[in-house]
């Protein structure tokens, strides 16, 4: 198991569908640690956010983490991208198969 995951670069540009996505999240969460964290790296420009990430159900199994330095468990970038960081501690609650 593992301490983090970092996911940066990945939803919208190529993980497009949010059946897929949310597989993936599912997965992330089963390989952490209880309380683990989640970084995700994401974009709010239309050709780059085919989904909100937040509105998936795996997102369920995550609450979020407040990163000391910035105060919020979200750190909007500059640059046309719209690009976002967010991080997210898992709840631990059940594994999935």
């Amino acid at each position: 198991s593992f301490e983090i995951v970092i996911m940066t670069g990945v939803i919208g540009w190529g993980l497009d569908e949010p059946d897929a996505a949310n597989r993936t999240l599912l997965e992330i969460h089963d390989v952490l640690q209880p309380g683990g964290l989640m970084l995700l790296g994401c974009d709010s420009a239309p050709e780059h956010a085919p989904f909100d990430v937040c509105d998936l159900p795996a997102m369920e199994q995550f609450q979020p983490w407040t990163f000391p330095a910035w105060g919020s468990h979200r750190k909007d970038c500059d640059g046309d991208l719209g690009h976002y960081f967010l991080f997210y501690e898992s709840r631990k609650l059940t594994p999935h198969a």
